[in-house]
């Protein structure tokens, strides 16, 4: 089989939620950074990207009127089932986040948790179109605090499919184009955990970075027993795309971690006039 498979396929298929930077932590980090901006409960807020649901329920847990917006149906039948299992209530669309089905100024806030690492222009310009003036986009991001190698930029790039560069001056350039007035740094800290804080999302491995794969290239029986076969098909051969993406995986992330810094970003939406 040569099918290839990328990072967003990737957590697709294993139903992997919580995939950005810090983890479960970072969420809640985040969510207390969102009520210390101001916005009470019953707030409006759309989140972008809302994955298999879990901080669809961290905002609606806190009282806020959540719209999520998924482009993968596998998440989205993930995410309404967590907010059924959970007694709760707000509207996931199986959408993309740049084209966005909603008028103007009709939230509080846009919630975006390693998102707009993915999406073009469009998507922060349609987030300043639906916000309320005076809202603002409450953005986790990766950025650049020393630069990659040519080689592993490369790869970076292809796995990722990432759709800008992520230097703090990047960001800066590209919400304040999208016509956000102002971008505020409210967190940040190096993704290895030199911080102490958050740190990597799970601890150093004693394993090797080849991860699912022995040194010598061979699958690792070991290593393959903790996963749920129900996230495969009945096919066995289907386990190698998969096995390999993982690889990739895990060898992009431990070799660029000491090159990134986790950026908790609010971008605001001018004030109406007066």
């Amino acid at each position: 089989m040569n099918e290839r498979i990328d990072y967003l396929e990737l957590i697709a298929r294993l139903g992997i939620d919580d995939a950005h930077p810090g983890g479960p932590l970072a969420s809640e980090a985040m969510l207390a950074a969102l009520a210390a901006s101001g916005l009470r409960p019953g707030a409006r807020i759309l989140e972008v990207g809302a994955g298999g649901g879990r901080s669809t329920v961290r905002l609606a847990v806190a009282g806020y009127r959540v719209t999520a917006v998924e482009r993968d149906s596998r998440h989205v039948a993930r995410a309404r089932a967590r907010l059924r299992a959970s007694g709760l209530d707000a509207d996931v669309f199986a959408h993309d986040a740049e084209t966005l089905p909603f008028p103007e100024e009709t939230f509080d806030a846009v919630w975006s948790e390693s998102v707009a690492l993915f999406v073009s222009d469009r998507a922060l310009r349609e987030w300043h179109r639906v916000l309320r003036p005076g809202g603002f986009v409450l953005a986790r991001e990766l950025v650049l605090n020393t630069p990659f190698p040519p080689a592993l930029k490369e790869a970076f790039i292809a796995f990722y499919r990432i759709a800008r560069p992520f230097c703090a001056g990047d960001w800066e350039q590209a919400f304040r184009s999208a016509g956000f007035s102002r971008l505020d740094v409210l967190d940040r800290h190096p993704l290895d955990g030199r911080s102490g804080r958050f740190g990597p999302e799970r601890p150093p491995s004693p394993r090797p970075p080849d991860g699912f794969f022995s040194p010598d290239g061979r699958l690792d029986p070991e290593a393959i027993a903790p996963l749920n076969p129900a996230f495969f098909s009945g096919d066995p051969r289907a386990l190698l795309p998969l096995l390999q993406a993982l690889r990739t995986h895990e060898r992009l992330t431990w070799t660029a971690l000491p090159h990134l810094d986790a950026v908790l970003f609010r971008a605001t939406k001018g004030a109406p006039r007066t």
